[in-house]
């Protein structure tokens, strides 16, 4: 993997355990299972993709992909922001097969923002540091606020997350 990932400090960021999200919840017995870790310039979550995400046989289907390069930016957006996130708009580059039970690692950093939308990108390595896919994404950002009024969270976990945004 990545030298600079292992030689460097990265602190765990702490997952929800009241969700059942597809992306990042251990409670989905379907799902990633996606981790998370940060250090001043990025978050990175390490996986391994089970064998029933697969596209053609042993292949990871492609919008399982898109789903971890969206989930590592909303993370990155949700613990470097501070804020309640919603994505907009994203892209992706496929640039390598990656195959179900292969280690890779997801990378999300923030190009940019302002007080209403963040501009991320994501890359997405096997475990021979080979670039296999990456994606831009726009994310909107709302305070705890704007998120109760939308109704579209519940209250405990509108704390939840509240909890890792003011960590």
């Amino acid at each position: 993997m990545n030298k600079e990932f292992e030689n460097s400090s990265y602190v765990e960021i702490p997952n929800r355990e009241d969700h059942f999200c597809f992306a990042c919840s251990s409670n989905n017995e379907h799902g990633i299972k996606m981790e998370f870790k940060a250090n001043d310039k990025e978050v990175v979550s390490e996986i391994i993709v089970a064998d029933h995400l697969c596209g053609w046989d042993t292949l990871v289907h492609g919008g399982i992909i898109a789903t971890i390069l969206d989930e590592i930016m909303s993370w990155t957006t949700i613990y470097k922001l501070r804020k309640f996130i919603l994505t907009k708009n994203m892209s992706v580059d496929y640039k390598r097969i990656i195959r179900v039970g292969e280690s890779i690692k997801a990378i999300g950093t923030v190009i940019d923002f302002t007080e209403r939308e963040a501009n991320l990108y994501s890359t997405l390595y096997n475990d021979k540091n080979e670039l296999c896919a990456s994606s831009n994404g726009i994310y909107a950002l709302f305070t705890s606020e704007a998120i109760r009024t939308m109704n579209i969270l519940s209250e405990e976990s509108i704390l939840s997350i509240e909890k890792i945004i003011n960590m």
